[in-house]
């Protein structure tokens, strides 16, 4: 009796109609979100790409992060104080200096380590944008409309991005010469880092799938007027 008992066990297929459709409809899931949640994500890297470009060209035309680089003329602040007379070609490595914030209202910052060569109203200007108006960079990613005279920043592209996610490197690359009104022509790189892509879905569907890092991005841009107002 137990024989045929256990036969008819191994037998009974009356779940497996259950077993077939929990199967597939965990597949169908994973397909599912794993197609929109991809989507997302190539979504969220093009817009903080388009957000890295948005930035080298404000960085082009604002004033310097770096308050030293803002004071260089060519003349003597190269090549560890060489004097070069207005229109000689400078010829030496005059500088390479990156910028990065520690703050995410950017008061706070260093260039090459140090913190009095850092400029915060000018990686706000980047970061967040300024009223066009009076030139005020804002603290914060204000909403943007169509009534406000706010010049938007990298924050307006992909709200995500904080002050701690920019990195801005400038570098002499021997464009301009000595007196050159408007100092210096340095080639700016603007770069994102920190930035994190969190599965929602699948992260629950899938065993072992966590948040991913956005692959650092830059765009390099020659500088054109380093000036505030620009």
């Amino acid at each position: 009796m137990a024989t045929a008992e256990r036969r008819n066990i191994w037998s009974d297929d009356s779940g497996a109609v259950i077993l077939e459709m929990t199967v597939t409809i965990t597949l169908f899931l994973v397909v599912l979100f794993g197609t929109v949640e991809g989507g997302n994500l190539f979504y969220q890297w093009n817009v903080a790409t388009k957000a890295t470009q948005l930035g080298a060209r404000i960085a082009a035309v604002s004033v310097p992060v770096s308050n030293r680089l803002a004071s260089m003329t060519g003349l003597d602040d190269c090549d560890g104080g060489a004097t070069y007379q207005p229109g000689d070609p400078i010829t030496s490595n005059c500088f390479d200096i990156t910028c990065v914030s520690s703050s995410a209202t950017a008061a706070t910052g260093t260039c090459n380590g140090s913190a009095t060569d850092y400029n915060a109203d000018a990686m706000r200007s980047i970061v967040f944008g300024r009223n066009a108006n009076s030139i005020v960079p804002d603290t914060s990613c204000e909403p943007a409309n169509a009534s406000s005279a706010l010049t938007l920043g990298m924050c307006h592209v992909f709200a995500r991005i904080m002050p701690q996610n920019v990195i801005v490197r400038y570098q002499y690359t021997g464009l301009g010469y000595a007196g050159r009104p408007g100092g210096l022509v340095p080639t700016i790189t603007v770069s994102l880092t920190g930035l994190t892509f969190v599965w929602v879905a699948m992260s629950s569907l899938v065993p072992g799938v966590g948040p991913i890092t956005i692959p650092g991005l830059r765009t390099t841009i020659t500088g054109e007027d380093l000036r505030q107002g620009s």
